[in-house]
């Protein structure tokens, strides 16, 4: 279902998420919620195989906004457990869980951004589908951010 605004150019469903859902202001959700569904609803049903380059894009620009939205500080998704744990650890104390974190968000974010046709474009959905599953699958069960997410502690 599309919805037509006066100067808004794309649907709802352009930029994956659905206008039948609740919105952040009814639902108590965030737009991290939303983006975060969005892209779990793109890569688990990425559609045909014709339109992968467009549905690639759709779902790197999901990404893009949500990964904007972490570093600025705003709320993490409210499924993310890691929302408990948002303080930043040292470097040196940092263990396999965060190299895990960031492993995955590292490659979702390559798997978004590759160029090149319909085959590669369908390729790289499915590999960050696989990665998306496990970042969020990981985030939702309290593992700590990847590292570009990380916030760093205040110096007194």
């Amino acid at each position: 279902m599309n919805i037509d605004v006066p100067g808004l150019s794309e649907s709802f469903e352009s930029f994956g998420l659905s206008s039948v859902h609740p919105t952040a202001s009814t639902s108590g959700a965030t737009r991290s919620d939303e983006l975060v569904e969005g892209i779990c609803r793109l890569l688990e049903h990425p559609g045909r195989p014709a339109h992968a380059a467009r549905t690639l894009a759709r779902a790197d620009r999901l990404f893009s906004e949500l990964d904007r939205r972490i570093r600025s500080g705003e709320p993490l998704p409210s499924t993310w457990l890691a929302s408990v744990v948002r303080s930043s650890v040292p470097p040196d104390e940092r263990g396999i869980a965060y190299d895990y974190a960031t492993h995955c968000y590292d490659s979702v974010s390559e798997a978004l951004r590759e160029a090149g046709g319909v085959v590669a474009a369908w390729r790289a959905l499915a590999e960050a589908g696989r990665y998306w599953r496990r970042l969020n699958d990981a985030l939702v069960e309290r593992s700590p951010l990847p590292e570009p997410w990380l916030r760093e502690p205040l110096r007194e």
